[in-house]
């Protein structure tokens, strides 16, 4: 083409094609522990009963977030990053929904993921879809857990306030982050766990929701708060109360609360201490 033409219509043409076809990049930002949906949609037209369905992240090269193909899903392809945290939203794919669920975002789960997909009955032979452009592809950016800080007098009640989901929850703990093995509050299998608690909080932890069940609300009161109970809180959604310390362990808290006491006697018990004190001491001197 000599300096100073125009494009023929053959590029244009082409370039069009490719805008038309590649897959937009969309943002989404979440707040760690929550239960993300990644939508895609078949394409019109499409054979589901022949379908292949690839999740994929651009940094996975052997592995995917999620592999569906033969009606159902290959596990053994998944990487270990995601077992047990992927699902169809709606494992019949009802109207091509081929929107999968992330469990539990987790920081690590920071990233671009692409939804391929084509039909068995339209390629006799195909590698991967992962060659194929994408139909859906997202940024996703998962953001820590906002840090609250809550000044308190010695003697006086605290909560340690998590706001209301929008998804029911099992299991969930509050710890201390000095104290791996303790916890402050434990629930799950419909009740909370006070023989998994710390002895320094017995008898002074109230549960907000008296409800059986799933709860959307993780909110507890510290009743009676003194000086050692200072230091930062971790409320952390669980899977199960049976994989309790991988959960702890791969899990980023859902809300995190750094509780200052105020050192010194001020305690109500302190304050009617004093009190009865000087009224005798006037007493003798009267």
């Amino acid at each position: 083409m000599a300096p100073g033409s125009q494009a023929g219509p053959p590029v244009i043409l082409l370039l069009l094609f490719f805008l038309l076809h590649a897959s937009a990049l969309e943002p989404m930002e979440v707040r760690v522990g929550v239960a993300v949906v990644l939508p895609c949609s078949a394409p019109l037209q499409m054979d589901l009963e022949n379908l292949v369905l690839e999740w994929t992240r651009e940094d996975l090269r052997d592995t995917y977030m999620f592999f569906f193909r033969d009606g159902r899903p290959y596990l053994q392809y998944q990487d270990p990053l995601f077992k047990d945290r992927v699902e169809l939203q709606d494992p019949d794919m009802k109207n091509g929904n081929l929107s999968i669920v992330l469990h539990d975002a987790a920081i690590l789960d920071s990233g671009r993921y692409e939804c391929h997909t084509f039909s068995l009955s339209q390629a006799r032979k195909k590698r991967s879809v992962y060659n194929s452009e994408p139909i859906r592809t997202f940024d996703l950016k998962v953001l820590s857990a906002d840090v609250e800080k809550i000044p308190v007098m010695p003697g006086e009640d605290v909560v340690l306030k998590m706001g209301s989901l929008d998804f029911p929850v099992t299991s969930f703990v509050w710890k201390r982050a000095d104290d791996p093995e303790h916890y402050v509050f434990m629930y799950g299998r419909d009740h909370p766990h006070p023989h998994h608690q710390h002895p320094l909080y017995q008898d002074r932890i109230h549960f907000e929701n008296q409800t059986q069940g799933p709860v959307h609300d993780m909110s507890v009161v510290l009743r009676r708060v003194q000086p050692s109970d200072s230091g930062t809180y971790h409320c952390i959604i669980l899977q199960s109360l049976r994989r309790l310390k991988r959960d702890l362990h791969v899990s980023e808290p859902q809300k995190v609360i750094v509780l200052e006491v105020a050192s010194g006697v001020h305690t109500f018990e302190s304050r009617v201490g004093i009190v009865l004190f000087l009224s005798a001491a006037l007493l003798t001197l009267g």
